[in-house]
């Protein structure tokens, strides 16, 4: 009788043994990995692109409120990574919803939902019509307060009434400081001149973005607030150099990138001091390969910065739990 049990006692531990060893290897299977191995070369270029909402019709006839049948066709057609509401498709709160989900459902894989909401002037809800949301003087006047948790609760809030609509991703915070009196373009979207208190300011509201569950971005690398040009209309330069760039416009976007930031976007603008190319820094191979994406000397590191593809997959996967 005893050998009987034990036998059976050996057999219920190999057999949770074999259990366990399977659970293990299960858990080291890479989700993110899974999907892109299971992706076409036409679904990873798409998840490249995040495009307007008016960009998957092709004919110019969209709708720019709802998902109509052609941007339907397009973007199984485009398997864009993600789509980014402007003022034109923001018609009332139950209408950004319906198109919001109308999108993520069409969709073989979650879309990244963006939107331009940096509170003040650039607020595309909360400065639309039929929207009673929480509204900001800008990001200067939380700035002149000098307590970063403003930031971090301006990041919360914003945040908040993003996630309800059905986005997640910010292009906020502004990163930049407004170095230049002559700029017309950033001013008061900056949090300050001084770029100690940017800094302070940017990490705080990325961190306040985090707490709503919504991605953030850092705008705009290498730094516009010292351009006298707006480069919405026309060429922008900076005259810094790159060293004098990391003593001002470049701190705000090391502590964003510490405070874990989820994307930076580069600027149109030339630096003829800080790079030889003569290309605008959003083509600049010095600027985003080597010095952004390779050595990251703004956080005196040599270590790369990671390749944004599988964070953004990774993004892909659990934005339904945002």
């Amino acid at each position: 009788m005893r050998k009987i049990i034990r036998r059976a006692a050996a057999v219920l531990l190999s057999a949770a043994l074999l259990l366990t060893g399977t659970a293990s290897v299960a858990a080291q299977i890479d989700p993110v990995e899974e999907r892109l191995a299971a992706m076409s070369l036409r679904e990873k270029v798409g998840q490249l692109f995040v495009v307007r909402v008016e960009a998957l019709d092709p004919s110019g006839q969209s709708d720019s409120t709802r998902l109509t049948w052609a941007e339907r066709q397009g973007l199984k057609k485009y398997p864009v990574g993600g789509i980014v509401v402007f003022r034109q498709n923001v018609k009332s709160p139950e209408q950004l919803k319906k198109l919001l989900a109308d999108f993520q459902a069409a969709s073989g894989i979650g879309l990244l939902t963006a939107v331009d909401e940096e509170g003040g002037s650039v607020a595309r809800l909360a400065n639309a019509s039929g929207f009673d949301l929480p509204q900001y003087q800008s990001a200067q006047a939380v700035g002149t307060t000098g307590d970063p948790a403003n930031a971090r609760a301006m990041g919360q809030i914003i945040g908040g009434y993003l996630k309800t609509y059905g986005l997640n991703l910010d292009f906020a915070p502004v990163a930049d400081v407004n170095t230049n009196p002559a700029n017309t373009v950033i001013g008061n979207r900056a949090f300050s001149s001084d770029p100690a208190v940017a800094a302070q300011m940017v990490a705080s509201a990325v961190q306040g973005f985090h707490d709503a569950g919504i991605l953030c971005t850092l705008k705009h690398f290498p730094g516009h607030g010292d351009t006298a040009e707006d480069s919405h209309y026309g060429t922008a330069s900076s005259t810094k150099t790159w060293a004098e760039m990391r003593e001002t416009e470049l701190k705000p976007f090391a502590a964003g990138i510490a405070a874990g930031a989820d994307v930076v976007m580069t600027a149109h603008i030339t630096t003829p001091n800080a790079t030889q190319d003569g290309l605008p820094a959003s083509l600049s191979y010095t600027m985003l390969t080597e010095r952004l994406r390779g050595s990251w000397a703004l956080l005196g590191s040599s270590a790369p910065i990671r390749c944004p593809c599988k964070p953004f997959v990774t993004t892909i996967l659990q934005q339904k739990r945002l």
